[in-house]
């Protein structure tokens, strides 16, 4: 991202870091932030569209649609030099990224009846989102310089149009009968009062405001540590590449980890951890000397983001199964759309406030926001969470999901 934003205008070469140069990296900060958050920002109105639309028509055709809209994004990005194509193409990708997310984790909820089974699953799912999300430095610090700025596009142009094809495979080799049929031919539109209903709970908006301190104090890692190392540190882009592919296989190993624990340790403990990690992390950030010693606090924070990442989708997914049934597309809609609202907020501010101040006082912010965020989660911890749904047997052929929101509609009937 700094090496793409400060290249030649009338080449594609970049521009290496000089003393005039450095004095130029918040530039390169706030500029990768715009790129960096209008995405999330495209996200916030998408992805709760999204999840109603899935709850009601089912999540087949989503997947589909979202791996086209990845694939032309990725493409426009190598072709587009201007500043205004740069963010288009961030737009076009939040699009096909809100539609995409939450027809995954939809199809892995219905999936997995089981909390601990879902749990694990999405703990998994999670952990190739940290390969895929933090391996993109890689390759782009790899290939950028010795084969072009289109080289790292092009590739990943490719590897969408493989995962394209991989969901057509999935989608059709699915039965006729299987959950994802039943969900989508059932009648399973939801109302605007159901809606309304469980935006108002107060649960739900305290798992939803978890999510959004949890992407919102992330976000600055990505958004003014690179900059800071390449301009201030004289970091090389392969160097930058290595310290995310470390931390990147940090974030995996804690995916696995957490599912492995998830019987033993309540997901609140997991969540409240990941933020305290962040914590740390901004403290010690500013205190590396070298692009080396970035490593350590750049892994600590990556392996806190797997702990609360991996447990966020089966919290809310319990709360509304718990409180509201189970309206999984909306909630999942919900709650990424909150995680997108707190990327969208961390990058944008994170340049601007390290504009305003320093690196070093912004990291301190962002270690303050962690700490206060770690307090909501042990809120939950010692707070039992009243359910409002009555479960029941049910008949052997038909999905939990579907039983209930039958029992709750024969119920209103009355």
């Amino acid at each position: 991202m700094p090496c793409l934003l400060s290249e030649d205008a009338t080449s594609d070469s970049c521009i290496t870091p000089t003393t005039q140069s450095a004095t130029n990296f918040k530039k390169y900060a706030v500029q990768a932030g715009v790129i960096l958050g209008v995405k999330y920002f495209t996200e916030i109105l998408c992805r709760p569209i999204s999840g109603v639309f899935i709850d009601s028509f089912g999540y087949k055709n989503p997947l589909l649609l979202g791996a086209v809209l990845d694939a032309l994004s990725t493409l426009l990005f190598a072709f587009a030099k201007p500043f205004p194509l740069l963010v288009l193409a961030r737009v076009v990708q939040g699009i096909g990224s809100s539609i995409s997310g939450v027809a995954a984790l939809t199809m892995l909820t219905i999936t997995y009846d089981n909390e601990v089974e879902r749990s694990k699953a999405t703990a998994t799912a999670f952990g190739g989102y940290a390969v895929g999300m933090l391996g993109g430095y890689v390759l782009g610090s790899s290939t950028y310089q010795p084969l072009g700025r289109r080289a790292p596009f092009l590739f990943l142009t490719g590897f969408k149009v493989f995962d394209g094809v991989f969901r057509m495979l999935v989608v059709w080799s699915q039965k006729a009968g299987s959950k994802g049929d039943q969900l989508e031919f059932e009648d399973t539109s939801v109302s605007l009062k159901a809606y309304l209903k469980i935006v108002g709970d107060p649960y739900i908006l305290h798992g939803l405001g978890t999510a959004f301190v949890d992407v919102l104090a992330y976000a600055p890692i990505l958004t003014i540590a690179p900059p800071w190392l390449y301009q201030v540190r004289a970091a090389q882009e392969w160097q930058i590449g290595i310290v995310f592919l470390i931390s990147g296989i940090a974030q995996l190993l804690m995916n696995e980890t957490v599912s492995l624990l998830l019987n033993y340790i309540d997901k609140w403990v997991f969540a409240c951890l990941g933020l305290l990690f962040y914590s740390i992390s901004y403290t010690a950030y500013p205190w590396a000397t070298t692009v080396w010693e970035a490593i350590g606090p750049n892994s600590l924070l990556c392996a806190g983001f797997a702990l609360s990442l991996s447990v966020i989708t089966p919290i809310m997914v319990e709360l509304v199964k718990m409180r509201h049934c189970s309206e999984f597309g909306t909630i999942i809609g919900l709650q990424t759309s909150a995680q997108s609202l707190g990327f969208a907020i961390g990058a944008s501010c994170s340049g601007a406030a390290m504009t305003a101040s320093s690196f070093e006082w912004s990291c301190y912010l962002w270690a303050l926001i962690s700490f206060l965020g770690s307090e909501m989660c042990v809120c939950m911890l010692f707070h039992a969470v009243p359910s409002t749904t009555q479960v029941q047997k049910r008949p052997d052929n038909q999905s939990y999901e579907l039983f209930l929101r039958s029992e709750n509609d024969s119920q209103e009937d009355e």
